[in-house]
């Protein structure tokens, strides 16, 4: 069975995220933190402790070294930050068998990347800091990507967001679940 690498957003490793790996065999969790959990009050503390000790970046290299020469036929699963660092790396493997972004509202800093393996791109219903209908459409026709535009909102696969959907969590944890990737 191949691998399936679950890229943290910027709460990094936490309990909700090792629950949500349990459904995937031969997972990894890949975090800005190097598995430190942080306890972080709320999303704007996370945000400010992961831009100024890890960045998008700095994440995509942790993301790569991660992956190192394990890439052929796993999958990564990643949200938000790490969805970004997801993308970014996203023009450096062919051999990878789906990278699955939820809400990676930083790829729109490199929407120019072109994609060697399949990638689907979940985006919300809304970002405040994009226009994601613009962004998703300048995407869609890329070769390899598949875009998804959602009803849920940044956060609705993490139960510590204040945009968390027990709805959407379910409806995409069965997808990703019962979806044959191999």
């Amino acid at each position: 069975m191949s691998k399936t690498f679950i890229v943290s957003d910027v709460f990094g490793l936490t309990d909700c995220l090792e629950e949500f790996s349990d459904y995937f065999p031969e997972s990894i969790i890949v975090d800005p933190y190097d598995g430190q959990k942080h306890h972080f009050l709320n999303e704007e503390e996370a945000y400010g402790y992961f831009m100024q000790n890890c960045g998008i970046e700095g994440y995509t290299d942790v993301l790569l070294s991660a992956i190192g020469s394990d890439g052929c036929g796993s999958r990564i699963i990643a949200f938000s930050a790490g969805a970004s660092a997801a993308w970014n790396i996203s023009d450096k493997f062919t051999d990878i068998a789906e990278i699955v972004c939820f809400y990676g509202s930083r790829i729109r800093d490199n929407a120019d990347i072109k994609p060697l393996c399949p990638v689907k791109l979940i985006f919300p219903a809304y970002e405040k800091s994009f226009d994601v209908s613009a962004l998703s459409e300048k995407l869609k026709r890329r070769i390899n990507v598949t875009v998804e535009r959602i009803v849920y909102l940044h956060g609705f696969m993490n139960r510590l967001s204040v945009n968390f959907d027990e709805t959407g969590y379910l409806k995409y944890l069965n997808h990703l679940t019962h979806t044959d990737h191999s």
